[in-house]
């Protein structure tokens, strides 16, 4: 299931930026993708709501944009909102 591994890859990068910057939460993700990757995007909103559960990503807003003028068949997260830990 490619799209699952899609998700994958997207949670892993979100949670490894979310650890770094020492956020609490992630709000919202937002996604660009190449003309060239074909993906069910219902599918990935999907998926990623069920992998991301018992994580700081629970809940958060994927969007997606594609990017026909982009040739590529990348996806990249093109921003993040976070929530920060407050401090002890």
């Amino acid at each position: 299931m490619h799209e699952l591994s899609l998700c994958r890859s997207i949670l892993r990068q979100a949670l490894i930026r979310a650890e770094q910057e020492k956020a609490s939460q992630i709000k919202s993700i937002n996604l660009r993708i190449g003309a060239l990757r074909k993906i069910d995007q219902d599918e990935i909103l999907a998926l990623f709501g069920r992998i991301s559960r018992n994580t700081p990503a629970e809940n958060a807003i994927l969007t997606i944009r594609r990017d026909d003028a982009e040739y590529s068949d990348e996806v990249n997260i093109e921003s993040l909102e976070l929530m920060q830990t407050a401090p002890d």
